[in-house]
């Protein structure tokens, strides 16, 4: 998924603003991932509504920044290694 995207947009911009613009799209598409299983988690979980936000709040929040931004830097630096060597 991460070469795929990462093909898809160096087809259509610059280097300079594709690695921005991938960064970006990646925390964005694996946040909407985390809030999607946090809200079937909200269903299926009997908290009170707090907890369930909280819940709902961390999946996306952490998703995001974890798989969606890290992962993406870590595609974008293990290609950068690939092209010095």
């Amino acid at each position: 998924m991460y070469k795929k995207l990462w093909k898809k947009l160096n087809q259509n911009h610059t280097v300079a603003h594709t690695s921005a613009i991938y960064l970006t799209v990646m925390t964005l598409g694996w946040m909407l991932a985390g809030l999607l299983v946090g809200g079937l988690a909200d269903l299926i979980i009997p908290f009170n509504m707090e907890s369930k936000i909280t819940l709902f709040i961390c999946f996306g929040g952490y998703g995001g920044l974890i798989f969606g931004l890290f992962g993406g830097i870590f595609y974008l630096y293990q290609l950068n290694l690939k092209k010095r060597n």
